[in-house]
């Protein structure tokens, strides 16, 4: 029973040729612009609501204070000075009661300032649990559901509190008589205050995450204009360089061959010219791969799509590999489903399958098999190629296909030069198809790398 190496769900690592990496650099910049967008506004609604949640427990407190204070001075009268029958005494308010008039002309601001319009119930409750109601601002409770509100305070346990189901702020406090006042506070105008707020704030920054998002899109497209001349200035280089050193590894290549020919020449010279063969038909390959890579995305304009029976080529190719394979000291196997067809260039895609069967050839164990398969799956064709060796590491996956990459020392030590890859992955997105590799382990604790392409169909 086979298993993913690092994730049972062989999740996908994509890697990116230039445009990819300008489209991830675009939506990077996006994404940190959102994020310190969100952030900004997040920070300033945050503050906003405790602030004036904060506001509007100070001042519910503040009005059951008053009214608890208020009532133990008054010893039973109402705010307005007057008893519970609604008579002031004598035409006069009792002197311990506040300075100053407890109803102020609502005309003078300096004088409502200090008084709370909160709407406040206060009731006494002597030492026979008898509840008497000495003040009601509240419109919607009448005097009759003072019990409710009473038992509700008194199941709770603290001196002050919130009453959720009621949407009531409680506050208790002992007399000097011996009887408790309990003073109940409206908030249910503060708590729907809030809400809309809070409504408001997710709209408002909703409304303005869009806005900024597109333009951060116009923004971000600026901003890697640098990278993306960068790019193509690189690539000319590297396509200009490598068609300037065409000429002369040519002329030394055939020299080279020439001299090699000739029986003049000592076993040790002859050793020498040998070398310098082998390693000018690598700088050959170097420079070929690296105009190949040069113009991968230019050609995307030049290839000429058709028909192609994808079975038929990856069947072909595999034939002229098994020689290879052969001296390799591995064996290829094919496991290939008749008639797939796709829509691209024939000889680049026998190029991809050349760079993936090349590849599982000299990074597999000696001695090991390499399969091929071919497959339909949802209206794509997926080629597999997989090699017993060193299973690829998680970073491994991703930076595979980057240019001049080597995953590890045994990579060094093996002939090219990591541009393989890169020139297949190129070629892939030319066909608006995937290049990702996975690994797996098996029973045996066998390591395998998988490199899958899929193909649009």
């Amino acid at each position: 029973m086979k298993e993913s190496r690092n994730n049972r769900n062989n999740d996908i690592y994509a890697a990116a040729g230039d445009k990819k990496i300008i489209r991830r650099l675009r939506i990077k910049f996006c994404a940190i612009m959102m994020t310190i967008v969100i952030a900004f506004l997040a920070v300033i609604y945050t503050v906003q609501y405790i602030s004036n949640k904060r506001t509007f427990e100070t001042e519910s407190e503040n009005a059951l204070n008053m009214a608890i204070e208020t009532t133990g001075r008054g010893n039973g009268f109402r705010p307005d000075g007057r008893d519970q029958d609604g008579q002031k005494p004598d035409g006069q308010k009792p002197d311990d009661m506040f300075d100053g008039d407890y109803i102020p002309d609502f005309r003078d601001r300096k004088a409502m300032d200090g008084f709370s319009t909160t709407p406040v119930m206060c009731v006494i409750l002597d030492s026979s649990n008898e509840i008497t109601v000495v003040r009601n601002d509240i419109f919607f409770i009448e005097n009759e559901d003072a019990d409710t509100l009473v038992s509700a305070a008194l199941k709770d346990g603290r001196n002050k509190g919130v009453l959720d189901d009621y949407s009531i702020r409680f506050m208790k406090k002992t007399l000097d008589n011996g009887n408790t006042a309990i003073a109940f506070a409206d908030i249910s105008s503060s708590q729907s205050f809030l809400k809309k707020q809070l409504m408001k704030s997710i709209w408002i920054s909703l409304a303005v995450a869009s806005v900024l998002f597109v333009l951060s899109l116009f923004v971000s497209k600026w901003a890697v204009k640098p990278v993306e001349r960068a790019l193509k200035n690189q690539k000319r280089f590297i396509a200009d360089a490598s068609h300037e050193l065409k000429t002369p590894l040519a002329v030394i290549i055939s020299n080279t061959d020439m001299v090699m020919k000739s029986d003049q020449l000592n076993d040790k010279n002859k050793r020498r010219l040998d070398n310098i063969s082998a390693e000018s038909a690598r700088m050959k390959q170097l420079v070929q791969e690296l105009i190949d890579l040069a113009r991968g995305d230019a050609s995307e304009g030049e290839v000429v799509f058709e028909n192609v029976d994808l079975s038929a080529v990856i069947s072909d190719d595999i034939l002229s590999w098994e020689p290879v394979a052969y001296d390799a000291g591995r064996t290829l196997a094919d496991d290939i489903t008749e008639d797939i067809h796709v829509k691209g260039s024939r000889d680049k895609l026998k190029q991809i399958a050349d760079i993936l069967i090349d590849n599982a050839i000299k990074y597999s164990n000696k001695g090991s098999e390499i399969t091929v398969k071919l497959r339909k799956k949802d209206k794509r064709a997926v080629l597999y190629v997989k090699n017993a060796g060193k299973a690829l590491t998680e970073e491994e996956k991703v930076r595979i296909f980057d240019r001049f990459y080597r995953a590890d020392e045994s990579r060094e030590s093996t002939v090219g030069y990591g541009l393989g890859l890169s020139i297949a992955i190129q070629l892939a997105e030319l066909h608006k198809g995937r290049l990702y590799v996975e690994t797996e382990v098996d029973d045996k604790d066998d390591e395998f790398n998988i490199f899958k392409l899929e193909l649009p169909m």
